[in-house]
């Protein structure tokens, strides 16, 4: 499988790290598996059945079949760009059943595909600007609630692992319960947002470029994905892709104080979207607990 298939319709970054996240979980008892490819038809026809507006509300998708007892920890994800909660839904059977997994179901994708998304294209200027904005958002419409009757922790890939942090941080300030720990997989530290860090020097800008060169940028950066060669897919996909990379490309973290939890930063080897030193620099806001891991994707995944 190649990268721009990985975690549904594609991951920014090429590959999850669910094998390397067991063992850093250590007690969580995750046990490898990646997140697998959808494809767009299917995907619209099992939208209902991966993704359900269940009793936490439309901002988590909960997994089909998910426990309601016996739970002792809670693992929120946070997705890469353009996708929905319910790329983290196959993780769910590698779970121990003492930990609920809690997807994050951003407005424009799952089973909130009729919604405005957050930025808004053209006229429509609804929602979240900004990266801390649409922090804000999720926390307001997941509810201190949810946070405060379990332990739990925070993880983000690609894209997710920015809003996460932001997260984490909007935590802090509300003085809401924290995180045991904050996961960040495949992408450089916030302390070097900008597109003058992104490893793609040739084209680090694709919010604002129209549909011929939107395709052409992403496909160079990313590879040839064969379910995205229709028009009526792409002219779908891409409104959610620029709506988050405009997100991406505009952030500037709310702040770059230590943290006081732990923080692990995950990447795959070979990654191109996230270079070793732009990794390791996430130690800048790890305050005294810091792990970097770095994992081998099998040849099935790459």
């Amino acid at each position: 499988m190649d990268p721009p298939k990985q975690l549904g319709w594609y991951s920014e970054h090429g590959r999850a790290p669910t094998g390397e996240f067991s063992r850093s979980l250590g007690s969580f008892g995750v046990r490898g598996g990646f997140c697998t490819y959808q494809g767009p038809r299917r995907r619209v026809a099992t939208t209902e059945r991966l993704s359900s507006r269940g009793r936490y509300g439309p901002w988590l998708a909960e997994a089909p079949g998910a426990l309601t007892s016996g739970v002792a920890l809670r693992l929120f994800c946070v997705p890469p760009v353009g996708m929905g909660g319910a790329a983290f839904h196959p993780w769910v059977k590698h779970l121990p059943r003492s930990v609920e997994l809690l997807s994050v179901e951003l407005p424009g994708r799952g089973f909130r595909l009729s919604e405005a998304m957050t930025v808004g294209r053209g006229n429509e200027q609804s929602g979240a600007k900004s990266l801390p904005q649409l922090a804000r958002d999720v926390l307001d419409g997941i509810g201190r609630e949810t946070f405060v009757d379990l332990p739990f922790v925070l993880f983000g890939h690609s894209f997710g692992a920015w809003l996460a942090y932001e997260m984490l941080q909007e935590l802090l300030r509300r003085a809401w319960p924290r995180p045991l720990k904050l996961y960040v997989s495949a992408n450089r530290a916030v302390s070097l947002s900008g597109s003058e860090h992104d490893p793609d020097q040739v084209q680090p800008e694709l919010a604002q470029l129209g549909a011929d060169r939107f395709w052409q940028h992403f496909e160079r950066r990313y590879g040839i994905n064969p379910d995205l060669q229709h028009s009526y897919v792409r002219d779908h996909v891409r409104g959610i892709l620029q709506n988050d990379f405009t997100l991406l490309e505009n952030y500037i973290p709310s702040t770059l104080e230590q943290l006081p939890v732990p923080l692990c930063a995950l990447c795959a080897k070979g990654d191109a979207r996230c270079r070793p030193e732009q990794l390791t620099a996430w130690n800048q806001v790890a305050g005294d607990s810091f792990q970097e891991r770095w994992f081998q994707a099998s040849s099935g995944d790459r």
